[in-house]
């Protein structure tokens, strides 16, 4: 009696003795998930949710070795949990690539700064202004929280206004304004830096800059200079969507084939805005 009442003393110890384990669920790409399913393996009635900060805790007996972290759209993921009792976990999407992929649309003004030098002396200078409304392919590599790699190329229709010489039939040669299209191809490539916005990270202030080689076919010249950015991305669950403000700038000289501005140097600036669905 004495032996059987102390076995059942320590069974009883055995099976109330737990362990506390605690930690964060982030999502691939930033921001945090909450409502993740976390529980013990091959103990499916012991669990718990994530809050809305992503945190979550459970009492789990001593011999439960892993947990299994569930949710919807996102691959399930088994942690052991060792010797430690904070575990933090990233999960990615079901159908997560190592490179993400994205769409978007660009709308903003350009202008080249020409500078003639048939007349030096008088300083003449011309404008070429363009108006672009542009689709753009982007590629993107988060190398860590903070830093991320994207490759934009984009293509588009622009609106060209420049002025044309007009001969009257009194033999006066004046300028007409004309408005034409232009077809313009661009490739950059950016390294970005995101700051979060809130506790979740699910919404973050990003800047960038880098490298970019400009065609215009109308105009007959390549540029290379360089683009910057700004803006904001939300993040929902692996899926973004990028609000964002770009500069353009460049130096270079037209093309000696060139039937408007032949051989002649030019500055160029474009500003524009856009979105960018990154899946």
């Amino acid at each position: 009696m004495k032996y059987t009442l102390l076995f059942a003393i320590f069974f009883s110890f055995h099976l109330s003795a737990q362990k506390t384990v605690s930690g964060r669920v982030t999502k691939a790409g930033g921001g945090v998930l909450s409502g993740v399913k976390v529980e013990a393996k091959d103990a499916p009635m012991i669990f718990t949710l994530s809050d809305e900060y992503g945190n979550y805790k459970i009492e789990l007996p001593e011999e439960v070795t892993s947990l299994v972290f569930s949710f919807s759209e996102m691959a399930t993921k088994t942690v052991k949990i060792k010797d430690f009792i904070a575990i933090n976990v990233k999960l990615v999407p079901a159908k997560y690539k190592t490179f993400r992929y994205g769409a978007g649309l660009s709308f903003g003004t350009s202008r080249f700064t020409v500078i003639n030098e048939i007349s030096p002396g008088y300083g003449d200078t011309s404008k070429i202004t363009l108006t672009p409304i542009s689709l753009h392919a982007d590629l993107f590599y988060r190398i860590n929280k903070n830093f991320e790699l994207q490759g934009v190329f984009e293509d588009g229709l622009n609106y060209t206004k420049y002025e044309a010489d007009s001969v009257t039939a009194s033999g006066d040669t004046i300028k007409v304004p004309k408005t034409t299209g232009v077809n313009r191809f661009s490739f950059s490539v950016l390294l970005n830096y995101h700051v979060k916005l809130d506790r979740t990270g699910n919404h973050s202030a990003f800047i960038g800059f880098g490298p970019q080689y400009q065609h215009f076919s109308f105009l007959n010249t390549n540029t290379v200079g360089a683009r910057f950015q700004a803006g904001v991305n939300i993040n929902n669950y692996g899926k973004t969507t990028k609000l964002y403000l770009a500069i353009d700038v460049a130096n270079g000289n037209f093309n000696e084939n060139n039937a408007y501005v032949p051989g002649l140097p030019y500055t160029y600036f474009s500003s524009r805005f856009g979105v960018t669905f990154i899946f």
